[in-house]
């Protein structure tokens, strides 16, 4: 197999400053819900730690940089120390993190024509509690790596949209955003 050598990643690019910046944000001060999904899984026996940025911010960041992003946030963030922990950074837009399969659990609503709430609210529910756009597809997709994460969610959309308690369905499927076949959803 032939080898390939990369020239280091720029880490210092003016226009990163403002993602990485509001990524420090986050890991000071973490939202329940919303934008970005951060998983930090610790590897016990090695002390390291593999962390993955699910965030739909990253779009315009070349993938070749983001990790360089996140490592710099958390070095401000949790500190060098914490930071050169870190033996794997993957930052992911929520349709990439889709494709890979690693938000397997999905949040839909099941809205009837005499439920309290429209349609467009449940949109609206679903954005501010992280949904992505897909493309140009105009569909809607509120994603989790875990069922309790989607329990969760599903709660807390329940609550901030009194009269929607009951049209919230979580379904587990990799590839439901293929699937998925609600024109309502779409923009």
């Amino acid at each position: 197999m032939p080898k390939k050598i990369i020239n280091p990643i720029n880490s210092s690019r003016e226009e990163d400053e403002p993602i990485c910046n509001a990524l420090v944000k986050e890991l000071k001060a973490p939202n329940e819900s919303g934008q970005p999904l951060i998983e930090e899984k610790y590897i016990e026996r090695t002390g390291v730690v593999h962390i993955t940025v699910i965030w739909d911010r990253w779009e315009h960041i070349p993938k070749a940089n983001r990790s360089a992003i996140i490592r710099s946030a958390y070095a401000q963030a949790e500190g060098k120390e914490f930071s050169q922990r870190i033996i794997l950074a993957i930052g992911l837009t929520f349709p990439e993190a889709i494709e890979g399969e690693l938000l397997p659990y999905a949040i839909q609503p099941l809205h009837r024509r005499d439920d309290k709430v429209t349609l467009e609210q449940c949109k609206q529910a679903m954005l501010k509690e992280g949904a992505t756009r897909l493309g140009d597809t105009g569909i809607i997709a509120l994603r989790f790596p875990t069922l309790e994460d989607a329990e969760k969610s599903k709660s807390r959309l329940g609550k901030s949209l009194p009269g929607s308690e009951d049209i919230w369905s979580i379904s587990l499927n990799e590839t439901v955003y293929q699937n998925l076949k609600l024109s309502d959803l779409c923009e």
